[in-house]
């Protein structure tokens, strides 16, 4: 079992989920639940890869990840106070997302292949609460925006999950059967992916001790 390049670009994540550990009990609890993302994407990095080298079926964790993944960042933005003004919208989007995924894995048997339909709703909608937050932080911020962790997790949504919908919408119609430009689009991906999860770490960094912090929203 090798260590390759790519296997280093995925446990990216490594990083903001070790300084996770590392801040947890000090840092405002609002921010636990991206800290949980964090957890959730180096354990399933983790397990994706002892499957690839054991030739193990690595949709299924994947899967697993992309609900987890979807419902814990519905839940950091209602901890960022998104849906303060509409908590019903809340509970909505985890029925919607389950109800989203169970029909994806059971009738179009998601867990043989890429959860596509799913996780391209996921992402767009990812886009659109980040966009939100991030005009009430630039509303309200009054420090060096490179410091406000708020700031930087929506940036890295916006940049990682605006490329997923591009990536989902091309992966529907299979790339136009064009080999070399899904090829093209997975090493994007797999860049962007290092960037992203480097700017999370800097988020993790950033994230404020519980006692100095309240939302101004």
């Amino acid at each position: 079992m090798q260590f390759t390049l790519i296997d280093l670009y995925c446990f990216s994540i490594a990083i903001a989920a070790i300084l996770g550990v590392v801040r947890f009990s000090r840092i405002y609890p609002g921010f636990k639940p991206f800290v949980y993302v964090c957890w959730a994407a180096l354990l399933t990095e983790t397990v994706c890869y002892f499957l690839v080298y054991n030739r193990g079926n690595t949709y299924i964790p994947y899967g697993i990840y992309s609900l987890a993944e979807s419902l814990l960042i519905t839940w950091f933005f209602r901890e960022m106070g998104i849906f303060r003004k509409k908590p019903q919208l809340f509970m909505a989007l985890i029925y919607f997302y389950i109800a989203a995924w169970i029909t994806e894995a059971v009738f179009f048997n998601a867990f043989g292949k890429n959860m596509t339909w799913f996780r391209l709703v996921h992402a767009f909608i990812v886009v659109l609460l980040s966009i939100v937050l991030i005009s009430k932080e630039l509303s309200i911020q009054r420090t060096f925006l490179l410091k406000s962790s708020v700031f930087l997790i929506c940036i890295a949504f916006l940049l990682y999950f605006t490329l997923a919908v591009i990536a989902g919408v091309f992966e529907l119609y299979d790339f136009g059967g064009d080999l070399a430009l899904r090829i093209k689009m997975q090493g994007i991906m797999m860049y962007t992916n290092v960037i992203v999860n480097l700017i999370y770490a800097l988020a993790v960094l950033w994230i404020p001790q519980r006692l100095r912090y309240s939302l101004p929203y």
